[in-house]
């Protein structure tokens, strides 16, 4: 089987240019490294762009967050989300409008949105307790994981549908051995460069890139977020929320799993199958969340 490209660098090279991060989010990601940061800065610099402070006031007035009295007001709506989840709604907004926003048509694309959003807030729910300290960097690593798919459907679409095709039928190779004898590389390969290019945190870009295959994670103190992305990722497709993931044939969800990723979170199989139970609630929550990013 003929390789598409050489390698991701080969890939990357062939595209006129990679989405950038916007510079309001940069922004503010510097402002919430900093203890000193009030909600007057964040809201200072939200309230610079139009567009994003009219989304986000939509989303904070939402069902999504449950307020009684309308918020009209910027800093009013960062109080309300709360500084620790501002950056995961920033991220929400912005790969939101990447996939499409309102205008979203394409079914695969609405699949894998949903399943994003649904390991964010598995994964979040899997370290609240344990650490609760990784919940916002998991919240977004989970968004992220998947970011390679959505490039691959922007610049080389067909070629992807092929590579899914083909896991859809294979039941021996894996999806990341698939993509790499098809394509030359795996989206968790694509996804690890967006990353730096975006500057994110080394533990995010390592949840991006290991997620697929946690146990050749090489850097120890990354090790539990890594683990929580991907026993989201495998919690989310055996709760039919999968994106293009599927299950393989007669295995169960500890089987699914990787062992080092289940010991390092304190699981068991009796707490992987009450986690199972929660994802109607979780896909519920999902849909809330993604409802109240839409533009009406």
């Amino acid at each position: 089987m003929a390789k598409k490209f050489d390698n991701v660098d080969d890939f990357v090279n062939s595209i006129t240019t990679l989405p950038a991060l916007p510079s309001n989010i940069q922004k503010i990601n510097e402002l919430l490294n900093d203890e000193k940061t009030s909600a007057d800065d964040i809201s200072k610099v939200v309230a610079s762009d139009q567009a994003l402070a009219t989304k986000m006031l939509r989303t904070a007035n939402s069902a999504y967050y449950g307020r009684l009295s309308k918020v009209v007001k910027i800093q009013d709506a960062v109080v309300l989300i709360g500084m620790t989840n501002l950056k995961s709604m920033l991220y929400s907004i912005f790969v939101n409008q990447m996939y499409g926003g309102s205008k979203r048509t394409d079914q695969l694309m609405i699949d894998l949105w949903m399943h994003s959003v649904s390991v964010a807030l598995m994964g979040r729910k899997l370290v609240e307790k344990s650490n609760p300290a990784l919940k916002d960097e998991t919240y977004t690593a989970g968004l992220l994981h998947d970011i390679g798919e959505l490039i691959l459907f922007t610049y080389e679409k067909n070629s992807y549908l092929e590579v899914l095709g083909e896991i859809a039928i294979d039941d021996i190779m894996s999806r990341t051995v698939i993509e790499e004898s098809m394509l030359g590389f795996s989206h968790a390969d694509l996804g690890a460069i967006l990353a730096r290019k975006w500057n994110l945190p080394r533990v995010i870009k390592n949840a991006i890139f290991y997620h697929h295959n946690i146990d050749e994670c090489d850097t120890e103190e990354d090790h539990q977020l890594v683990a929580a992305v991907h026993v989201a990722d495998t919690l989310c497709l055996y709760g039919k929320v999968g994106g293009t993931d599927k299950l393989g044939t007669g295995k169960t969800i500890m089987e699914a799993v990787s062992a080092d990723a289940v010991s390092r979170l304190g699981l068991d199989e009796g707490k992987m199958n009450a986690y199972l139970k929660e994802m109607g609630d979780i896909i519920s929550e999902a849909k809330t969340f993604v409802e109240s990013l839409k533009d009406k």
